[in-house]
């Protein structure tokens, strides 16, 4: 993704202000992004040991559950 304001990708962008345009996009609705819960920087922006990931705009539980796959008597999978 790259920002508007600085024409780089985020992981290269040193916008103060990024993580504030990122959650008002978020406050519409219409956008969620992966962000580290301990820094509170969208992924790419990230300089955690070891991050604590979560998904602003969105529930985390349903998008970050992990699926459980059941292997059925034929041998396929759901």
């Amino acid at each position: 993704m790259i920002c508007l304001s600085c024409n780089k990708h985020l992981s290269e962008c040193k916008c103060e202000d990024l993580e504030e345009r990122l959650d008002s996009a978020v406050a519409d609705g219409y956008f969620a992004y992966r962000y580290c819960k301990i820094c509170k920087k969208h992924y790419e922006r990230c300089r955690c040991k070891k991050p604590d990931w979560g998904i602003k705009g969105a529930d985390e539980e349903k998008v970050l559950k992990k699926k459980r796959i059941l292997k059925m008597e034929n041998g396929s999978q759901n």
